[in-house]
This record gives structure tokens, C-alpha cells and sequence, in this order.
């Protein structure tokens, strides 16, 4: 059982996540993955992956319409950090699939993927009402797209006992309705930044301390 270490001063956040992994979590690149509709290339490097793709051709995909999900390249050999956003994927209902997958056009040896549910939504950076805006409706619009995302990382911590702090802004894409962010969607639900809390945890601190932490992280592009 997790003790707490009282990180960032909160008795509730009990450790990273990487310390609840199971022999089981650890497989999971162990199977391979065959028929994978690789599409268009939709981002480059990133921290932990080489690339992302969007998945197209085949109209499903394990059950899924390929439109609905997106492939991350990841860097390396998979480890701890892999392995928790595998797991962290699957509790949120977003993990379609796992593995080593076999592709001429990607690489001369098999490599490691995740093929996760895609999220609507954009950067509030990357939108066109934002960059319009004056910068009073600029700094509106960021206090409401940090309100709504910390919302959403308070009922995945609640319902799942995980917590997401990795809350900059090319992680959270929102929906706009004209000049008022009205949600947001999580993506990148791997370290840093992920902990296990308590199931004691309340969700009017677990949305406090997410707002204060955000302020130094959620800094859109001008």
C-alpha cells in the first residue's frame, strides 16, 4: 500500500505512478501489433515519442472507426514512463491498443506504439478567436481554459485516484463558443507529472491546487 510523502505539500498526493506498476503493466509492448492503418504523420519528436499518426484506410480499427484514433511512436526501448502512460490510458477508458508493430514505412525493426482514442478540440494558443483577442479577453479565456481543464483533471483523480499535473497548454485542447472556452479534453496522460492520490482526496483541493500549479505551467504561445 502507497504511503504518503506529502509531495508538494499535500498529504492526499501519495507518490508518482510508476511505483503502482505490476509485472502485468510491464508486458504489455510484448505483443505485436498486425494491421495497423498508419496514416498521415501529425506531430514530430516530442519528450517521450518519436511521432504521431493518425490512423486511416481500414474504416475500423479493433472495433473502433480509424477517424476516432491516433498512433504515438515512442522513443526508444518502452520503459517506466511508457509503461505508465499505458496504464494511466487504460483507466481512462482511452487505450485501444499496445505493442510492437512491424511497418516498412516507419522503421527496419519493430517499434514501439500506443494507439489511443483521439481528442477534439484545439490549443487556445492555435485558435483564431484567441489570437484576435485582446489581451483582457486573452487572459479571460486562460482562466477559464485552466478552470475547465483542472475541473476534468479533479473527476479523473476522484474517479481513478490518478492525478495529472503536466496541465501546460499544448495538453489541454478546449472547444470554443465564440470568444468562451466551454470544455477542455486531457491528452499527453503520460510522466512527468502523473501521482497516485488518496481516495480520501477532496475535489475542491485537488481543483485548488491544480489551478495554483497551473499558473506557472499553462502559458499560451503569444
Amino acid at each position: 500500500m502507497l504511503q504518503s510523502r506529502n509531495l508538494y505539500g499535500q498529504k492526499w498526493i501519495l507518490d508518482t505512478y510508476d511505483k503502482t506498476l505490476q509485472d502485468e503493466d510491464k508486458a504489455v509492448f510484448k505483443n505485436t501489433l498486425t494491421n495497423v492503418p498508419v496514416g498521415s504523420r501529425i506531430s514530430n519528436d516530442g519528450a517521450n515519442n518519436r511521432a504521431m499518426f493518425l490512423l486511416s484506410g481500414e474504416k475500423y480499427y479493433m472495433g473502433h472507426p480509424t477517424g476516432d484514433l491516433i498512433m504515438k511512436v515512442l522513443r526508444g526501448k518502452p520503459d517506466d514512463n511508457a509503461f505508465v502512460e499505458v496504464k494511466v490510458l487504460r483507466e481512462a477508458g482511452d487505450l485501444i491498443a499496445a505493442g510492437m508493430l512491424h511497418d516498412a514505412r516507419l522503421s527496419k525493426t519493430a517499434i514501439p506504439v500506443i494507439i489511443m482514442k483521439k481528442k477534439s478540440g484545439q490549443v487556445l494558443s492555435g485558435t483564431g478567436v484567441y489570437r484576435k483577442a485582446s489581451g483582457k479577453e486573452k487572459k479571460r479565456m486562460e482562466g477559464e481554459a485552466v478552470g475547465k481543464m483542472c475541473e476534468k483533471v479533479a473527476e479523473f483523480a476522484e474517479r481513478k485516484q490518478i492525478l495529472r499535473l503536466d496541465n501546460k497548454e499544448q495538453n489541454a485542447l478546449v472547444t470554443l463558443s465564440g470568444k468562451t472556452v466551454t470544455s477542455v479534453e486531457l491528452v499527453d496522460m503520460g510522466p512527468p507529472g502523473i501521482f497516485s492520490v488518496s481516495k480520501d482526496a477532496k475535489r475542491e483541493d485537488i481543483i485548488n491546487f491544480c489551478t495554483r500549479f497551473a499558473i506557472n505551467i499553462f502559458v499560451p504561445e503569444q
